[in-house]
């Protein structure tokens, strides 16, 4: 079992999370602040079955691939190519349970 905890911008987030529930994964969604702008982001955090982990990593690519406009312009690449849409951590999990 893994946990994915994904930072992503805030317009994208909704895009995200309704495909995630979409494709049968449950998430849980946080306000938060971060980056060079210090500009409000989304984190997502679930907990998910090792064989899930890349249909999870798809959505998520797939998600913060916005269009661009005046209020999403395009990201500046950084140094390793990057374009800085959001950033994804998966870790070891133990187990988790529902209350």
């Amino acid at each position: 079992m893994k946990m994915v905890l994904a930072v992503v911008s805030n317009q994208a987030a909704e895009r995200i999370t309704d495909a995630l529930l979409t494709a049968g994964f449950r998430a849980t969604r946080l306000a938060s602040t971060g980056g060079f702008r210090r500009e409000g982001n989304t984190t997502i955090l679930m907990g998910v079955e090792d064989d899930d982990v890349e249909p999870v990593l798809a959505i998520l690519r797939s998600g913060v691939n916005l269009p661009v406009s005046r209020k999403n312009p395009p990201p500046v690449p950084g140094p390793d190519g990057s374009t800085g849409r959001g950033a994804v951590f998966v870790f070891p999990l133990e187990g988790s349970f529902r209350l």
